[in-house]
């Protein structure tokens, strides 16, 4: 029910000293809020006033997990849904280690699919978190690829199996001729084309 946050989840002092997750049934229609999800307000702000908590939303029903008996089964909560968000920080931070926390939570925010009412609410926060977008906006933030037509050449198309020609004239990657890789993204640079490969073996 409403205003069932604890601490430190209900701490909103500003919109990233404290991050709280809600859980959501990924498995049915429309990604319902998991009934056991502690949803806001929450007065644990400067001022005493209102705000609106959990922050944003991650898969927290079913989920498959590492039990302490050694054995692996589906679990409930906001401790299935966490995981999720960390993961998800895990590849931006690998996508762009520059990336300050607040940086990191604004990407989180922004990219997230907005469920419920219009906006940020205190059953899903910002909304549902989305891994692909997120690591894009990343990308996009450190100069790579995020963000772009993954498909925007006839001649390299996601999927696409390449091989390098020469070795890689700055030293710096370890790509040798002849290696193999998959196209994985790219863009049209104007008078250039980029792709992203992801090479075997690297």
């Amino acid at each position: 029910g409403s205003n069932t946050l604890r601490r430190p989840g209900d701490r909103a002092i500003n919109d990233f000293t404290t991050h709280a997750v809600a859980a959501v049934d990924a498995e049915t229609a429309g990604w319902p809020v998991a009934g056991f999800s502690s949803r806001g307000p929450t007065y644990c702000t400067s001022d005493g006033s209102a705000a609106i908590k959990p922050d944003i939303s991650a898969p927290g029903v079913g989920i498959r997990s590492a039990w302490s008996d050694g054995g692996y089964g589906d679990s409930n909560g906001t401790s299935m849904a966490t995981p999720h968000v960390a993961g998800v920080v895990a590849l931006m931070i690998q996508a762009c280690p520059d990336l300050t926390p607040t940086e990191v939570h604004t990407i989180l925010f922004d990219t997230a699919s907005d469920l419920g009412p219009a906006g940020k609410d205190n059953d899903y926060g910002y909304g549902m978190i989305d891994a692909w977008a997120a690591v894009q906006e990343a990308l996009a933030q450190c100069g790579g690829g995020g963000g772009v037509d993954c498909a925007c050449d006839a001649e390299f198309n996601v999927g696409d199996r390449v091989q390098a020609l020469v070795d890689d004239p700055q030293g710096g990657t370890g790509i040798v001729a002849g290696q193999c890789g998959t196209v994985i993204c790219g863009r049209d640079g104007g008078d250039s084309l980029r792709i992203l490969i992801e090479w075997d073996d690297w």
